[in-house]
């Protein structure tokens, strides 16, 4: 690839991850916002499920190819645990739970905890600047929301509890699976990923969908 090849597609990734990052900051609002006439467990069968549908039909009319080796569906299925079910059940189950604000502040540790996770699993060497960066962040996410005065009884601890799980299954996610995402077509994995953790996640809320009457959610 020449230099000026690398510049234009470096230039890409930045402008891909910062509409990522612009998405994540609504998200955090819209999802409240979701979530005060729709339950969060029929909720996590809807994003997920509603996902997996429209990642399969983008998959479908831009002509990719799905992984089929054993070995990368085994993993696709073990990643969708932790990138999927656990996420995702964790997300809103925690953001019912506690404010946009306390739920967007902790995900910001998802760098720092792909950091930690990359260091354990030995995907990259321990420095001095790392650890010191990992102790920052931590730091910068609990001078806000104050830990020390929650309690078991507070409004927003186990809502801040679970968005921390959240982060870290994405986090650990993320590490795990980025050799085999680097092999495959990643629309396609991601396409199967969220088909394989709809079933986790239909268990889990299944009977919330059914019983909800989505005649009441407004416009």
């Amino acid at each position: 690839m020449s230099p000026e090849a690398g510049s234009r597609e470096r230039i890409r990734v930045v402008a891909a991850l910062t509409l990522i990052q612009v998405f994540f900051g609504v998200h955090y609002l819209a999802g409240k916002i979701v979530l005060h006439e729709i339950p969060p467990r029929a909720w996590a069968v809807l994003r997920v499920v509603g996902a997996a549908l429209l990642l399969f039909a983008l998959v479908r009319a831009l002509g990719r190819r799905f992984p089929r080796a054993p070995r990368d569906l085994v993993l696709l299925a073990v990643f969708s645990i932790f990138g999927v079910a656990v996420n995702q059940v964790c997300f809103v189950e925690g953001l019912s739970r506690t404010t946009a604000i306390h739920s967007a502040i902790i995900n910001t540790l998802i760098p720092a905890w792909t950091l930690f996770f990359a260091v354990i699993l030995g995907r990259e060497a321990p420095t001095a600047r790392k650890a010191a960066s990992l102790a920052l962040a931590v730091a910068g996410v609990l001078l806000v929301i104050r830990p020390e005065r929650a309690s078991f009884s507070s409004a927003t601890f186990v809502g801040d509890l679970l968005t921390m799980l959240n982060s870290m299954s994405y986090s650990f996610f993320l590490v795990v699976s980025k050799r085999t995402m680097h092999r495959v077509d990643a629309l396609a994995a991601t396409a199967l990923m969220f088909a394989f953790g709809a079933g986790p996640i239909a268990l889990f809320g299944g009977s919330a969908v059914t019983r909800f009457d989505f005649s009441s959610v407004s416009v």
